[in-house]
């Protein structure tokens, strides 16, 4: 057990980035519109929370896709996050958050 080892720590420097996306939700699924909505909106605050529970993540804007989709959306548009490198000394927070329905669309 090491009794003259002196550890220092720092907290890592934030990065901050934005979400704007708009989704989609296809014709097939109108029933359950109000259902997907919630699931996407759970979605993207995973998302949030997946980039800054690990000091040095990325922002995948294609991780976001994916939730999204995967949350009931056919199709999403996403103005905001860029591609973010985050080094191993940060953390990704997302500041400002916009999430749109776009409406219903069909092929």
């Amino acid at each position: 057990r090491p009794l003259t080892d002196q550890v220092i720590v720092q907290a890592p420097q934030v990065v901050n980035y934005d979400i704007n996306l708009t989704y989609y939700i296809h014709k097939k699924d109108e029933a359950l519109v109000n259902l997907i909505q919630e699931r996407v909106n759970k979605a993207v605050q995973y998302f949030i929370n997946w980039t800054k529970t690990k000091i040095g993540r990325d922002v995948l804007p294609e991780e976001l896709i994916k939730r999204v989709k995967e949350a009931g959306a056919y199709r999403v548009e996403v103005l905001s996050p860029q591609y973010l490198q985050v080094n191993q000394d940060q953390v990704a927070q997302a500041q400002n958050v916009q999430i749109s329905y776009g409406g219903i669309v069909d092929d």
